[in-house]
């Protein structure tokens, strides 16, 4: 599903080379050799490019943001994503979230999992949500997609991450509505939060 998305938003915003960002944390799976020895499994990002490549899709268009690249690499292919020589990157939080500008042409950001803090939360959808990018000049909207597998605990963690996220701002707010389900300012403050954890489309 999420190579389909990619696919519909590259398509989508070809004219002008629209980007796709796409998050995970939990990208590689470890697995055990006949000696017990732990060694690398499933690699979910590779497993998304190979996909994307055998569509059509420029091997050159897409990368894949490791730890340990230098400030220098990145920086320059932070540049090509805004410039949509780089149409799609993935990374987990860590690796394309704090401090990362690449929101020029930045169409559609996905979530393959639910970070565990809220902060990182909002750190990932600030890197399309933001000034600079240049849908709200254009008077168009972005996308932010939401994956999990249905009947798993993926559900779950995108809720208690909205939770999470109500429980803070009210203690930031000074209130605790969100302490009492029954409140009704409790119920609004969640309703408000609607737009961030539900709506794939957000106008910038």
């Amino acid at each position: 599903k999420a190579v389909e998305e990619t696919l519909r938003s590259l398509k989508d915003s070809s004219k002008y080379k629209g980007t796709i960002a796409i998050f995970c944390d939990a990208q590689n799976r470890w697995d055990k050799d006949e000696t017990g020895k732990k060694v690398k499994g499933f690699d979910l990002f590779e497993d998304i490019k190979a996909k994307l490549i055998a569509k059509g899709v420029a091997e050159s268009e897409i990368m894949i943001i490791k730890p340990g690249m230098t400030v220098a690499r990145k920086e320059k292919i932070f540049d090509a994503v805004n410039a949509g020589e780089i149409r799609v990157v993935l990374g987990n939080t860590k690796t394309l979230g704090t401090g990362v500008n690449m929101q020029e042409r930045l169409h559609t950001l996905i979530h393959m999992d639910a970070p565990d803090r809220p902060m990182d939360y909002t750190q990932r959808n600030g890197r399309i949500l933001r000034q600079g990018n240049l849908h709200k000049e254009w008077g168009m909207p972005v996308r932010i997609l939401r994956f999990g597998v249905e009947d798993s605990l993926d559900v779950t963690s995108y809720q208690r991450l909205k939770t999470k996220s109500g429980f803070i701002d009210s203690i930031m707010d000074g209130k605790l509505a969100l302490m009492d389900p029954t409140n009704p300012e409790g119920r609004i403050l969640e309703e408000d939060e609607e737009g961030l954890f539900d709506n794939p489309v957000a106008v910038l």
